[in-house]
């Protein structure tokens, strides 16, 4: 083939790759507005990290759909536990409140900071337990506790950056479900009609979708060099520096805690709200209340 050849067959491509792109992307947005599309979505984001950490491309779709199904149960099976205890802790404090059970008044608040306390000792875990999933492909990657802690010791202070890197994306998905609570053209009703709301929500929330994409896949970039880190590590004393930096790091992961709880009293989305952390969990955005919903 000729200089001449490869230029002109290059040339289609080159003007056609922006266009699959946008339409990845646009495909990506709509992926965001279900939770069970949002599964597939978090396959290839799984297949994404796979590819960053080995340099190998995870091929065909019903792959990356498997991943996004085991990734789904393994994150669950883990970060469902404190969700569940906040549900029912904000739910036990609304009952507290209307039926002035003060002799139940402690059941709430308790069973919320247990939820914390969970949150906080599991999620530098889940992290680097994550990306092994995605590294093998093999979801009971995820499970192999001593290899994954032994494996995170290997870099506790790029893990550090971790919490703070998810606290400050999360900003931007923080205002996207607060948001509506406080835009005029969403909390006037009286000239407003639930068609109308549903439609002007649709729209927020896609937008909004346009927002967390980008930010989904970076913050999963940041966790692979984080893995990557770890992963080529050889420390000295590993026990000692997990035993040291383990609850420091923890800790950090407060800040996580603290914008999902503003964000619920804000504008509480009920029990989705605590049960699924978009850029932790499914990566799903759309809040749509279920009353609005057609049929």
């Amino acid at each position: 083939m000729t200089t001449a050849d490869k230029t002109a067959t290059s040339l289609p491509q080159s003007i056609a790759r922006p266009f699959v792109w946008l339409a990845l992307f646009l495909l990506a947005i709509l992926a965001t507005q279900s939770l069970v599309t949002s599964v597939v979505l978090l396959g290839f984001v799984y297949a994404r990290m796979h590819l960053r950490i080995t340099g190998h491309a995870v091929e065909g779709l019903w792959a990356k759909v498997k991943l996004g199904i085991a990734g789904t149960l393994t994150l669950a099976s883990l970060t469902l536990i404190p969700g569940i205890l906040w549900t029912f802790a904000w739910q036990a404090g609304w009952d507290n409140s209307f039926n002035k059970g003060y002799e139940q008044a402690t059941i709430g608040p308790l069973t919320g900071v247990l939820g914390i306390a969970i949150f906080l000792l599991i999620m530098p875990y889940v992290q680097i337990a994550q990306s092994q999933h995605a590294a093998t492909g093999d979801w009971r990657a995820f499970y192999r506790f001593r290899e994954n802690i032994k494996l995170w010791s290997g870099a506790p202070i790029s893990a550090a950056l971790l919490p703070i890197v998810y606290a400050l994306a999360g900003l931007p998905i923080f205002l996207l479900f607060a948001g509506p609570t406080f835009l005029p053209q969403m909390t006037s009703y009286a000239d407003t009609t639930d068609a109308e709301v549903l439609a002007r929500l649709r729209a927020w929330y896609f937008l909004g979708g346009a927002l967390f994409v980008p930010l989904l896949f970076g913050v999963k970039r940041v966790v692979v060099w984080v893995y990557i880190r770890a992963a080529a590590a050889r420390p000295d004393h590993p026990k000692l520096r997990l035993a040291i930096c383990y609850p420091i790091v923890a800790a950090l992961w407060f800040f996580v805690v603290a914008e999902l709880f503003i964000g619920q009293f804000l504008n509480n989305h009920g029990p989705l709200g605590w049960l699924n952390l978009p850029l932790i969990q499914l990566p799903a955005v759309n809040r749509v209340p279920p009353g609005l919903m057609p049929g």
